[in-house]
């Protein structure tokens, strides 16, 4: 059947309100606040009239909710029995998961020595060498487990007249949190000087 006599039998308009109708009622479960929000963003977005900002505005408030009904028709349409279903959406995995594990990220500011010199045409570059070993766990009090990374951070070249300083570095992960271990930036610092090249 074609959607355009799909939507005649479900006495639709056309086949594009028919598409609406089944992911606002099928996909979003009747959340019309969520189905705008992300329709409009979505639109905004894809068609270039709405500002990030906007779109990030519409989105924030309904996101964890809108992916939460996503799945939950995923789950309903996959045709795996009532059990599964309720297990797959109880509140044990309500919380999202990042689709990336972990993000290693640096901080730090890269400058010119020379201000008076014209900066790079595109732009500085700064090469890391970054070496880890494998993470070391420990059991800290209260049952909770802490994880820290024996990371080796090494700058291994930089455009010319560019001085990188680096602050910090550390990780983004679903499902963690930082140690209050304070990271030792002069360290790294150090390791940063004896490789720059001069």
């Amino acid at each position: 059947m074609t959607p355009k006599n799909l939507a005649r039998l479900m006495k639709v308009a056309d086949q594009d309100a028919l598409r609406r109708q089944y992911l606002a009622d099928e996909i979003f479960a009747g959340d019309a606040e969520a189905f705008t929000a992300m329709n409009n963003a979505s639109n905004g977005f894809e068609h270039g009239y709405m500002a990030l900002d906007e779109v990030r505005g519409l989105l924030a408030p309904v996101l964890e909710r809108s992916m939460g009904h996503v799945c939950a028709a995923l789950i309903a349409a996959s045709g795996v029995a009532s059990e599964t279903q309720a297990r797959l959406l109880a509140g044990t995995y309500a919380e999202p998961r990042g689709l990336v594990p972990m993000i290693a990220v640096v901080t730090g500011e890269l400058r010119r020595n020379d201000p008076a010199q014209a900066p790079p045409v595109d732009g500085a570059m700064a090469q890391l060498e970054w070496k880890s070993a494998s993470p070391v766990a420990t059991h800290a009090p209260g049952g909770e487990v802490v994880i820290s990374f024996p990371w080796e951070i090494k700058v291994a070249g930089l455009s010319p007249n560019t001085t990188l300083d680096v602050t910090g570095y550390g990780m983004r992960a679903a499902h963690v949190r930082p140690a209050d271990e304070p990271v030792d930036v002069e360290v790294l610092r150090a390791q940063d000087a004896r490789t720059q090249p001069h």
